[in-house]
C-alpha cells in the first residue's frame, strides 16, 4: 500500500497483514475509511487509514476519544488502533448508513418532520455524551450522524472526530490570541465565521442547521462555496425565513442557541423536550398557525423573501 492508492484500495486488497479490503466506505480530510474482514478475529471491521505526514495524528486523537467515550449510546464500538510504516489505523464496529445517506434517497430529499424531530432528539442526546465526555466534536452535520442497530433498536450514532478538542476553561478560551475556522461551511456555528471561542452552544446550533436541512431540503447558504457569502447569508436570514412552517418549538431552540455562549452550561433536557414536541401530532397544528401567520406577513409586506425553507 503506498500514500497515493490509500484513496483507492481494491476489493481483497491485505492491508496491515489481517485486514482484507471489502469496500471504501468514506473519504475525509485525515484519511479514508474502508469495510473490512478481520481474518483474525473474523470479523468486519471499518478501518479508518491515515498517512504519516504531520506531527499530530488525528487518527491517534479519535482513537483516544472513542476508547474514553465506551459505553455511551450513541458512539460506535471501537475495536483497536496502531500504526505500520507510514500510516496510522483505527477499527470500529461497522455502522448503517448516515443520515446524509437517507437523505439522499428521501422524497425532495427530506423527511418528515417527526422523523426529522426524531433524529433530531437522537442528535441532541448524542452531542450530550461527548460534551459530557469532555469533548467539543466541532463537525456536526449529516454526515456525520450513522445509523446502526443494538438489540433490535435503531440507534444514531455520532463519528469522526477528527477535528474535536477538549472542552477549555474560560480563561484558557479568553487568553487565545488565535481562533481559525474549524468545521464545514454549511453546518458552522455564526460565532465560528466570528471567531469567537467554540463552544457547547455551536455544536447544537450546528445541529440546528442540520435539523432544518433534513425537514426542509435545503438550507439557503448551501450553494454559496466561500465563507465570507456563507457567513453573509447566515447574519442576514431572518428567523422566518430560515424556519418557515415550522411549529413555535423550533424558533425557541433557534431564539435559545443564539442567546448562548461559550461560558454557558446547555439545558440538553429542554432541547430534547422541543424536539419531542415536534415528533407528536400537535407541532403540526402549531406549524399550520406559523404559516398563517407569515401568509398574513407576506400578504402584508410584498417585498418579503421567504427561503425554500418555508415550504414543509
Amino acid at each position: 500500500m503506498d500514500c497515493c492508492n490509500l484513496r483507492n484500495l481494491k476489493t481483497k486488497t491485505r492491508v496491515f497483514q489481517q485486514f482484507e479490503i471489502i469496500k471504501k466506505l468514506g473519504d475525509g480530510g485525515f484519511g479514508s475509511v474502508y469495510e473490512a474482514y478481520d481474518c483474525k478475529n473474523k470479523i468486519k471491521v471499518a478501518i479508518k487509514i491515515e498517512v504519516k505526514r504531520r506531527k499530530f495524528s488525528t487518527v491517534q486523537k479519535e482513537a483516544e476519544i472513542l476508547k474514553h467515550m465506551q459505553g455511551n449510546r450513541h458512539v460506535l464500538q471501537y475495536l483497536g488502533s496502531g500504526d505500520e510504516n507510514n500510516y496510522n489505523y483505527l477499527l470500529m464496529e461497522v455502522a448503517g448508513e448516515s443520515v446524509h445517506q437517507l437523505l439522499k434517497r428521501a422524497p425532495g430529499n427530506k423527511f418528515p418532520l417527526p422523523v426529522a424531530a426524531e433524529f433530531s432528539y437522537n442528535f441532541v442526546e448524542a452531542l450530550e455524551e461527548v460534551h459530557n465526555a469532555g469533548y467539543l466534536h466541532k463537525d456536526v452535520k449529516p454526515e456525520n450522524f450513522v445509523l446502526k442497530y443494538a438489540e433490535n433498536l435503531l440507534r444514531i450514532c455520532i463519528i469522526d472526530f477528527g477535528v474535536a478538542e477538549k472542552i477549555k476553561n474560560n480563561d484558557e478560551l479568553e487568553n487565545k490570541s488565535k481562533i481559525c475556522f474549524v468545521g464545514t461551511l454549511t453546518y458552522a456555528s455564526t460565532n465560528v465565521h466570528d471567531r469567537k471561542p467554540y463552544g457547547r452552544h455551536d455544536d447544537l446550533l450546528s445541529m440546528f442547521y442540520t435539523f432544518l436541512e433534513i425537514s426542509s431540503g435545503k438550507l439557503p447558504w448551501a450553494e454559496d462555496g466561500n465563507e465570507e457569502a456563507v457567513a453573509l447569508k447566515k447574519w442576514k436570514t431572518t428567523p422566518e425565513m430560515l424556519i418557515g412552517r415550522k411549529p413555535e418549538a423550533a424558533y425557541q431552540i433557534y431564539s435559545k442557541l443564539q442567546s448562548l455562549t461559550y461560558k454557558d452550561r446547555i439545558d440538553y433536557a429542554w432541547f430534547k423536550d422541543k424536539f419531542r414536541s415536534m415528533i407528536t401530532g400537535e407541532a403540526e397544528a402549531e406549524g399550520e398557525t406559523r404559516a398563517c401567520e407569515l401568509k398574513q406577513q407576506n400578504n402584508i409586506n410584498g417585498n418579503a423573501e421567504f427561503s425554500p425553507m418555508s415550504v414543509d
